[in-house]
């Protein structure tokens, strides 16, 4: 039996975040909030990072999407797991909330030495051994070797297929095939559901949230749940250009502000018969 004094309050995602106001510099930044935690578990693991530049410059194509000047400042993106399959244990060690897609990651650390980011969800519990749910009954060594020792563990087994989750439940993170990756479900509080699922064919059919009813294998990944976590989900969401500037964005100058050498709008007088791109042709007639 566990006394009182091992015993450790088990605290959830949703349960360390918290909304924190941001001081008013202007009209725009009247209603801004940012999220903070509780806990210290806001962890970078510095090797799962991505630094990516502005989005400025000329496109693939060579057509100039964005002008800009000076330096380019980049951000911090965590890469995301998003064909996770692994049979051994894990655990939640911390999170990532990245301003820029607006997605809340949980930092795993598996018992193979893997470390990885995953898509978080609202009833993921930190520091609580789990482990993939298996289709058959058979345990692993460590398994049994672990509830030996310390009978007193629990380890939680995660639902991971499309095949064991729970019919008309929302679901989330899901996979058209094995081996795909997630695709469909991934926004900020989205959720589908099955509709029906069979087994003899393996293949199940889902509702998307955009009401789109899709067929996907019986055997591709999914997550119980709505995608990442709503929370408020309307007042992480800002107007305002500084916000956008930090999270990489930058505006698109206009043709008429330039100088004729710029743009075929620029300089001069500022009417124009009919709008063209930055190389003289025209849009309008098309």
């Amino acid at each position: 039996m566990l006394s009182k004094k091992n015993i450790v309050k088990s605290y959830t995602i949703q349960d360390i975040l918290r909304l924190k106001k941001v001081a008013k510099t202007s009209g725009a930044s009247f209603n801004i909030v940012k999220l903070s935690t509780v806990l210290p578990l806001q962890n970078k693991f510095s090797k799962l990072l991505m630094r990516r530049k502005w989005h400025s410059g000329r496109s693939i194509t060579g057509q100039i999407t964005v002008y800009s000047k000076g330096p380019r400042v980049k951000r911090i993106v965590p890469t995301v797991n998003y064909g996770f399959r692994s049979n051994s244990l894990f655990f939640v060690g911390g999170v990532h909330y990245s301003g820029f897609h607006k997605k809340i990651t949980s930092l795993i650390f598996n018992s193979t030495g893997v470390v990885t980011y995953l898509p978080s969800r609202f009833n993921d519990v930190f520091f609580q051994l789990k482990n993939l749910k298996k289709l058959t009954f058979n345990e692993t060594r460590l398994y049994k070797e672990l509830l030996h020792f310390k009978p007193q563990a629990r380890i939680v087994p995660v639902p991971y297929m499309l095949l064991q989750q729970k019919k008309n439940a929302n679901i989330s993170f899901l996979e058209l095939k094995p081996l795909r990756g997630m695709e469909y479900a991934r926004s900020l509080g989205s959720s589908a559901s099955i509709i029906k699922l069979d087994t003899r064919t393996g293949f199940s059919l889902v509702k998307l949230p955009s009401g789109v009813k899709k067929v996907f294998s019986a055997f591709s990944l999914s997550c119980d749940g709505s995608a990442n976590i709503s929370i408020l989900r309307k007042q992480l969401k800002s107007t305002k250009a500084g916000n956008l500037v930090v999270t990489g964005r930058k505006p698109n100058v206009r043709g008429v502000a330039m100088n004729p050498v710029d743009h075929p709008h620029g300089g001069r007088t500022k009417s124009l018969k009919y709008p063209r791109t930055p190389w003289g042709k025209t849009t309008k007639f098309k």
